[in-house]
């Protein structure tokens, strides 16, 4: 947060949404998305009023982060100023920040977030992958796919560095692959 005489507008929500969290010292920096939790609520309120579920996939963890922001260009990681327009930008999804901005809706309940690795494996994976494997029309093909299923589900690639976070109505029951959370 940015030392102000005052309090802003914007420490004032987002320390609403800090309950529970240990409170910032000066010093202290956290990336904070505001737009997050305004896409967040409407989505809560969607689902709220219609019924229905969402399900949230991205890397990130479940807390705030620092220092995520960071250009890709060619699948490779850049400095984001190097070739401004020229590279993607990205930073990590405060996953906590999403379930705190939606928990207070009556209609809503939230699972998560759970690592992609174990998300697709109590989706069943692994019976997808036999499936695939079944059916690869060289060797060449089920090396494609071992590979695939394997960046997928390991933890030094995607496996932990994803998670998925679900956020549905209080009618429904909890979604399959949300057994446990991270």
């Amino acid at each position: 947060m940015v030392i102000s005489p005052t309090s802003t507008a914007a420490a004032a929500i987002y320390s609403s949404l800090l309950r529970g969290e240990t409170k910032p010292n000066i010093g202290d920096q956290k990336e904070i998305c505001p737009l997050s939790m305004a896409v967040a609520q409407k989505i809560a309120h969607r689902i709220g009023s219609s019924g229905g579920a969402a399900l949230i996939v991205d890397y990130g963890e479940d807390r705030a982060s620092t220092d995520t922001l960071r250009g890709i260009r060619g699948h490779e990681f850049c400095s984001p100023l190097a070739s401004p327009g020229q590279c993607d930008l990205t930073v990590d999804v405060d996953f906590a920040f999403i379930r705190r901005s939606v928990a207070s809706h009556p209609n809503l309940k939230v699972s998560g977030p759970v690592t992609q690795s174990l998300l697709l494996q109590q989706l069943g994976i692994q019976d997808r992958l036999t499936h695939l494997l079944r059916h690869a029309k060289s060797k060449e093909e089920a090396e494609i796919i071992i590979s695939g299923c394997r960046r997928l589900v390991e933890p030094d690639q995607m496996g932990t560095k994803y998670k998925a976070l679900a956020i549905y109505h209080k009618d429904l029951p909890q979604p399959p692959g949300f057994v446990s959370a991270v």
